[in-house]
């Protein structure tokens, strides 16, 4: 009964409460607008001075300076917070999307340095202490691969140009190593080890070279995966990927040829003349010249300034082939074996030791032009010739 009756009298209650502070309004409001008259009349009789700002006692609170202290460094907070994030975007960029980062120095010459020297050290430890050479080309092969992937995976932009560069090396390296370990396997020893077996100083350098090797002939591919430029797919990608399609085609046929005419009992101690080797005594060596040069063509879109060194990429291979461990080492080896054969004598004569060409027009050439412009170098035909001889 008693919540029965509470609203009732609230409701009474609060209309007298209104109405009392109804009353209260209009007096105040009578009252203002005596004020209101008033003042106006001493306004006409007494005109008002000039109004100035009062002066602010040290005991007002300095509410404008505050905000305006307040704005600005929070101003200066937000240009701050700005040129870090700004900072952090560039660093960003610097290293692209989603990369782990600079390892060494940020073109990965170093790192690529330090894992080529210590792989190819791992594999010399076992040579010298084994007298195992089976892994030796399984060595430099792999090693192409293992840079190629590192430094794709390390900057982490995976360009499109990157990932096919990254693709023909690997695949190139892979083809490499498979065949040559399975051919050493099948031969059971690499006659270029004969004289350094028991030479640590000589097999020290072999493996020497061969880290460097290496490390410059990748530098097209390692450069190219540590950029940040993207330029869009032009002719020079295209003619290097089809120069690198070509040259892998004759050194995978020119292999395959080789060891096909080797393994049949009936060219036991004959050289091979036949498919590719007729055009030229090494095309395999000029497939693998070939290729790189498309790699280094490839990878020219990206370059700039300092990059362009990586040329000595493919010149160091080309001149590592033609006058050092390539070439003179097979021609020697051949001189030595089948020197006194007339056909031997009138095979090289008419074709070319690296740039392939019919018998018929590389036999017709005069020698100067030989030497001048097809790398018929003294050097693979050293001394007198010996009288040669017909064998049957």
């Amino acid at each position: 009964m008693q919540a029965g009756w509470s609203l009732p009298r609230l409701c009474v209650q609060t209309q007298a409460t209104g109405s009392s502070r109804a009353s209260r309004g209009r007096l105040q409001h009578s009252a203002g607008s005596q004020v209101h008259a008033a003042a106006a009349a001493a306004e006409q009789s007494n005109p008002a001075p000039l109004k100035t700002r009062p002066l602010r006692s040290e005991s007002q609170p300095r509410v404008c300076s505050s905000l305006f202290h307040q704005k600005k460094r929070d101003t200066a907070g937000g240009i701050l917070l700005a040129r870090t994030s700004s900072r952090r975007r560039i660093n960003k960029s610097a290293h692209g999307p989603g990369a782990m980062g600079t390892v060494l120095d940020s073109n990965f010459l170093a790192l690529t340095a330090i894992v080529t020297v210590g792989y190819q050290l791992v594999f010399f430890i076992i040579t010298a202490l084994l007298k195992f050479d089976k892994v030796t080309d399984f060595a430099g092969s792999t090693n192409f691969v293992i840079i190629a992937v590192l430094t794709l995976v390390l900057k982490g932009t995976w360009h499109f140009r990157q990932i096919v560069l990254t693709v023909l090396v690997v695949i190139w390296g892979l083809r490499l190593a498979v065949f040559l370990l399975m051919r050493i396997l099948k031969w059971g020893e690499d006659k270029r080890f004969d004289e350094m077996r028991g030479n640590l100083g000589k097999l020290a350098v072999f493996w020497t070279f061969q880290a460097v090797w290496v490390w410059t002939v990748s530098l097209p591919v390692t450069i190219v995966n540590a950029s940040n430029r993207n330029p869009s797919i032009e002719a020079r990608d295209i003619i290097g990927w089809i120069m690198w399609v070509v040259g892998l085609s004759v050194e995978a046929i020119a292999d395959q040829q080789k060891l096909k005419f080797k393994n049949s009992p009936s060219n036991r101690g004959k050289w091979c003349n036949v498919g590719l080797w007729s055009y030229t005594r090494h095309p395999n060596y000029f497939g693998e010249i070939f290729l790189w040069w498309g790699v280094f063509v490839a990878s020219a879109p990206v370059l700039s300034g300092a990059e362009w060194l990586v040329i000595l990429g493919p010149i160091f291979l080309t001149l590592l082939l033609l006058f050092v461990s390539g070439i003179p080492l097979l021609e020697a080896s051949a001189d030595k074996r089948f020197g006194r054969s007339e056909e031997y004598h009138a095979y090289k004569k008419s074709t070319s030791p690296l740039i392939p060409l019919p018998p018929v027009v590389y036999g017709a050439l005069p020698d100067w032009f030989k030497v001048a412009f097809l790398l018929e170098l003294p050097l693979y035909n050293p001394g007198p010739e010996r009288e040669p001889v017909s064998v049957s």
